[in-house]
């Protein structure tokens, strides 16, 4: 697959580079995802820089917000999956910058009806900051 794949930290969003890596292996509780469009936040350049509160060990991919297709569903655990192989899906996991990503289900929601990957992509976490940064912390109203 595709991904921005960090070997080392880097200054700046320029810095990053797109290669070539395994696919992920899900684990038995997490859905493989065909990422179609991704966000990107400003913890992911703090997180880039080394500047993050938490910091996966290098080598790792970056992002943390995307939407897509499932492609495999859970192998095993307890119950029956929530979504099935071809769900429209909106989430926030470690590994966005990149074609594939493998997510647990309470990290993942439906599209809604009408949205595009694209808009979905920033559903997760973006969507929720800036609500609060426009509502809750300026006060803007209607």
């Amino acid at each position: 697959m595709r991904a921005v794949q960090l070997q080392a930290l880097v200054n700046s969003p320029q810095e990053l580079t797109v290669t070539t890596i395994p696919d992920p292996t899900p684990a038995a509780d997490e859905y493989l995802i065909a990422v179609h469009a991704c966000a990107a936040n400003f913890f992911d350049t703090l997180q880039i820089r080394g500047k993050y509160q938490w910091q996966p060990a290098l080598p790792w991919v970056g992002g943390s917000e995307f939407s897509g297709t499932i492609v495999e569903t859970p192998s095993g655990g307890g119950g029956k999956p929530k979504f099935k192989k071809g769900d429209k899906v909106f989430g926030s996991s470690q590994g966005a910058f990149a074609t594939r990503i493998a997510v647990k289900e309470e990290h993942l929601q439906g599209i809604p009806r009408g949205w595009s990957f694209r808009d979905a992509a920033a559903l997760y976490l973006t969507g929720p900051t800036s609500y609060a940064a426009m509502v809750v912390r300026a006060n803007i109203q209607e």
